[in-house]
């Protein structure tokens, strides 16, 4: 007779073994589901887990949790899941039509955490991608969605308001893996890779690879975990072989010129992206890459083109997708004399201080210029030349002809290399704000280099871009007089900081925009990371000195110490990733160069 376990049931039927019949704390509830030793391996033909998944606080503890029960299931045994079901609850909370506000939010709560009643505690729900993701890690397959689950139908639609918010799924237990099923542990790294399990999805990858040689797809995936370990060589061999299996595999090209541009061997991850393309025409992800490509080759007729696909990449639409007005967007093919341009941020701080120059060249075409800036750039923006109007983000909007986000002015105005409007100082100079923090400072008797040393902390590329503090005074000069222009400063450089009398730091709060746009002013050079601080010196015109890492940003270009956007600037960059010593030497040795003299006067005097 098939031996049957109901875990985290309440309502007893006949011919199943019940586990945690009494209600009781949902921690209680999630240990007993957890610990089943008092079972020999094999022991169950079917399991029904009833609610209990939502429940776990630790995704690893779910992990070994499934592969306890996948432990004590048959070979051929099955397991029925039970869970809240994440998108039909997505639903219910955006779809006004079907629940009124109060209930709305008692189903938030079940999304994100919390209590719905003192009886109904769910930590979250899940969705069919995420659960069919662990049932394969754990060892599962054959997973799919059924509506009920026969003997426990009347139990298993757990309802809110009268509407079905379960979601149940059946799964196998896998047999012992054989020659047959490379397939089966090609899915499991998959799964794994998505739990975020890495070394174990390249076991799996491995063993796929074993069983079937020429499996292109496992050698691609296997590659996009190893470049996510750093693992640069190997990713790059499992590229390879991904690509001759399956030449024709718009992925592993695509991926390939990813791991290229990480390596910041550009003109192979250019010809990588338009293989994809040449594959895939429509791929968004490779055809904005390749424009960054492009661009930071300085092939800015082409470039800026191709930049427009960054509306249908999924990797640039994580920032934001783009604004939807009912007026038509310009890119400069309409005449614009005699018209109002609605102009408008994306992205962060540094494109809109280094774009909003393009206002200027708008209104010298007959434009009047409405433009809307992030918040803290509204004072130092206030009196940009060309613009008639400038708004408040969240601001009812005027009335306006055409629409231009200020990225795709360059497009717009069709930007070469000999046409940057490199135009230095173009911000306002607020003189009676720069004489007041000049008298604040007093007569220099050393000079004065203002220093930024690390950028956004959310930045997914804001390690990479910084600098520790304490490397950075080690290699600087002691003589000049240094001076802290960055309004965050990262718990591990605040010892460090407060240790170095040779640098000024002011209060966050004096560190706005305005005053750190007098401040720069007020420095004989700026020395700084890629950051938002660093375009508004080169904006300035002041001298700017700005620190690469080895994988810089487009805008930077490649191949050069100077910046056609900032006539101001000298670029330093890292010649190995990660290595900022050998720049900083160079910068030290620079400032030697040129401020000793200045320095030395000043001990005689």
């Amino acid at each position: 007779m098939p031996r049957r376990l109901h875990i985290g049931g309440q309502v007893r039927k006949p011919g199943w073994e019940v586990l945690d019949a009494n209600p009781g704390p949902c921690v209680d509830h999630v240990a007993n589901a957890s610990d089943l030793s008092v079972f020999e391996d094999d022991s169950f033909d079917q399991i029904y887990a009833s609610h209990v998944v939502e429940h776990f606080d630790y995704r690893d503890q779910l992990l070994d949790t499934l592969q306890e029960w996948r432990r004590v299931l048959a070979p051929a045994g099955t397991l029925s899941v039970s869970v809240p079901d994440l998108d039909v609850l997505a639903r219910l909370f955006t779809d006004r039509s079907l629940l009124s506000m109060q209930d709305r939010f008692l189903v938030m709560s079940m999304i994100f955490g919390g209590h719905v009643d003192r009886h109904d505690y769910h930590l979250v729900g899940l969705n069919e991608e995420f659960l069919s993701n662990y049932l394969q890690a754990a060892g599962f397959t054959g997973m799919r969605r059924v509506t009920g689950f026969g003997l426990f139908q009347d139990t298993s639609c757990l309802e809110f308001k009268g509407i079905p918010i379960s979601l149940n799924m059946i799964a196998s237990k896998a047999s012992a893996p054989g020659a047959s099923n490379a397939v089966f542990h090609y899915k499991r790294g998959n799964a794994l890779k998505n739990l975020g399990q890495l070394d174990a999805a390249i076991t799996s990858y491995n063993r796929a690879i074993e069983l079937k040689p020429d499996y292109a797809h496992a050698f691609c995936n296997r590659g996009a975990v190893q470049q996510s370990l750093g693992l640069t060589t190997d990713a790059l061999s499992s590229y390879d072989h991904a690509i001759a299996h399956e030449p024709t595999d718009a992925l592993a090209h695509y991926n390939r010129a990813v791991l290229m541009q990480e390596c910041s061997r550009w003109d192979e991850a250019l010809a990588g992206y338009s293989r994809a393309i040449a594959i895939d025409p429509g791929y968004a992800d490779a055809q904005y890459n390749r424009s960054l490509a492009l661009l930071f080759r300085g092939d800015f007729e082409n470039g800026w083109q191709a930049y427009e696909w960054r509306w249908k990449s999924a990797q640039r639409l994580s920032i934001g997708a783009q604004r939807q007005f009912e007026r038509p967007p310009w890119l400069g093919e309409e005449p614009v004399a005699g018209k109002r341009l609605f102009l408008y941020p994306e992205g962060g701080l540094d494109n809109t201080l280094q774009f909003c120059r393009y206002a200027s060249l708008a209104a010298k075409s007959g434009a009047t210029v409405l433009l809307e800036v992030q918040t803290p750039l509204l004072g130092l923006l206030a009196n940009l030349e060309g613009v008639s109007q400038l708004i408040a983000p969240g601001s009812v909007l005027p009335p306006f002809d055409y629409h231009c986000p200020l990225m795709s002015l360059p497009l717009a105005f069709k930007t070469t290399l000999d046409s940057v409007p490199a135009c230095p100082g173009y911000l306002h100079r607020a003189d009676g704000n720069i004489a007041r923090w000049r008298d604040f400072l007093g007569e220099p008797r050393s000079p004065r280099v203002g220093l930024v040393w690390s950028g956004n902390p959310d930045d997914a590329t804001h390690e990479r871009r910084s600098i520790r503090l304490a490397d950075l005074m080690a290699h600087l000069p002691r003589e000049i007089q240094y001076f802290r222009l960055q309004s965050q400063v990262r718990e591990a450089d605040g010892a460090t900081l407060a240790a170095s009398p040779s640098i000024v730091s002011f209060d966050d709060d004096s560190l706005d925009f305005p005053n750190t746009a007098a401040l720069c002013e007020c420095m004989d050079l700026v020395i700084s990371v890629d950051a938002s601080v660093a375009h508004l010196s080169g904006a300035l015109g002041v001298k700017t000195w700005v620190l690469l890492p080895f994988i810089a940003d487009w805008r930077w270009m490649r191949d050069r110490d100077d910046s056609p956007w900032y006539p101001s600037m000298k670029l330093y960059r890292q010649s190995v990733a990660g290595d900022w010593n050998e720049v900083l030497a160079r910068v030290a040795s620079d400032l030697r160069r040129e401020y000793s003299s200045t320095w030395h006067a000043n001990d005689r005097s």
